[in-house]
């Protein structure tokens, strides 16, 4: 019948109930806080070039844990997420999770106790590392009273280096991130003067 033509088998299908399938929406980025004032970065072990990241305790909070999240560098065990937990008086508070993994290791401290120093093992990435903690005194830490975690991740890389320890509070990890958004690297931010008393 005119205008009526028959398909000739080549045109697309019509209805067919398919949609094209959407990119799952990337997580957004933490952003780096600024450093506070009367801190300092230890130095960041691993991820050389790599994007720098910075996360803070809330104001009198203390880092007391670590999350990690573990992956693989062929054959040998690599952390490639942290996430830090802090303390404040007696509640705990999550920090920003880095990195590209879930995770699935988990150290804190036990009650009157705060991370004081981590080693760090590392080369292009973040091998493994252990956390030593220490007990809380009335302004700093105390290295005499000090005990440590189990070992988190692998044992490749360059080191062990033990970053901090000499007794001033931990209020933060300073670190790197590569493309992919996996950690890379670590360090810790310690306050570095004594708190100005109230009058």
């Amino acid at each position: 019948m005119p205008g009526h033509d028959k398909p000739d088998g080549n045109e697309p299908p019509i209805g067919n109930g398919f949609e094209p399938e959407k990119p799952a929406p990337k997580k957004p980025r933490p952003v780096s806080p600024e450093a506070p004032p009367g801190t300092r970065s230890t130095k960041i072990h691993g991820g050389h070039f790599d994007s720098l990241f910075r996360d803070v305790a809330p104001e009198d909070g203390l880092l007391v844990g670590l999350e990690a999240g573990l992956g693989k560098f062929v054959r040998n065990d690599i952390v490639v997420a942290v996430r830090p937990i802090y303390r404040v008086g007696t509640e705990e508070k999550l920090g920003n999770e880095w990195g590209s993994n879930t995770t699935s290791v988990k150290v804190i401290a036990k009650p009157g106790y705060a991370i004081g120093a981590i080693t760090v093992k590392a080369g292009l990435g973040l091998d493994g590392f252990s956390v030593t903690f220490m007990k809380i005194g009335r302004e700093l830490l105390n290295p005499k009273d000090a005990y440590e975690s189990e070992w988190i991740g692998g044992t490749g890389g360059g080191g062990p280096d033990k970053l901090a320890g000499d007794g001033w509070p931990i209020v933060g990890i300073v670190g790197k991130t590569n493309q992919k958004g996996d950690v890379t690297g670590i360090g810790l931010i310690e306050r570095n003067e004594l708190k100005k008393r109230k009058k």
